[in-house]
């Protein structure tokens, strides 16, 4: 991947391409909690994560991937006091977070990879903790597929429209916000899932217990 070569020359200029040019920084941080802890799922080199926790200095941030190589660059060149970095996958993932964050992760997935990864994200959520996914619309995504396709050279390129994703969203999760937002080239998308709360059946009435 080119980032791997030019992350080691210029550590400032990829963050700022990578948080600003392909990624809306502002807005994706109006989604992001103050403080608390933060899983960013598919990290990749961190360069994000940099710029958030730069951003957010009482956020604790841990930004896994299964990419070595790519964990490895984030913790030589991305480190920050409240960032950590780990080469693992989420279903191996302890702890919980007040929030878990998917950006432009979920259009590298498959249906069903998509849908394991929410469900174990749920089990690492802290009481009222939210996920966020943020992703590119299918409509209008053009430059965005032939980045991936050409640039990054991924194996799954699954762009799907706002409304596609929800549909794909399993029963177990309320729909807390959703929003699109076109800042040239990409149209991207802004989710916000929460966990629903299990509704409890009423308790069964001892009719012996009941006055006649």
């Amino acid at each position: 991947m080119l980032t791997y070569h030019l992350l080691p020359l210029f550590p400032p200029v990829m963050r700022f391409y990578r948080s600003y040019m392909l990624v809306d920084l502002p807005a994706l941080l109006k989604f992001l909690p103050e403080k608390g802890r933060l899983l960013d799922v598919g990290c990749g080199t961190g360069l994000l994560d940099y710029s958030i926790a730069q951003r957010r200095p009482d956020l604790q941030i841990v930004g896994i991937d299964v990419d070595t190589r790519a964990v490895e660059l984030a913790a030589r060149y991305n480190r920050r006091p409240n960032l950590t970095f780990e080469p693992t996958a989420l279903a191996d993932v302890q702890g919980k977070f007040d929030c878990i964050s998917f950006v432009d992760v979920m259009h590298h997935t498959q249906e069903d990879e998509g849908r394991a990864l929410l469900r174990d994200a749920s089990r690492l959520l802290s009481p009222g903790g939210r996920i966020f996914i943020k992703d590119i619309a299918r409509s209008g995504g053009w430059f965005s597929y032939y980045y991936d396709r050409f640039i990054t050279r991924s194996d799954v390129i699954r762009l799907m429209n706002p409304n596609e994703l929800l549909s794909a969203v399993t029963d177990g999760f309320r729909v807390v916000s959703s929003s699109q937002k076109y800042r040239l080239p990409f149209p991207n998308y802004y989710v916000v899932l929460e966990p629903k709360q299990e509704e409890k059946a009423p308790a069964a009435v001892d009719e012996r217990s009941v006055p006649s």
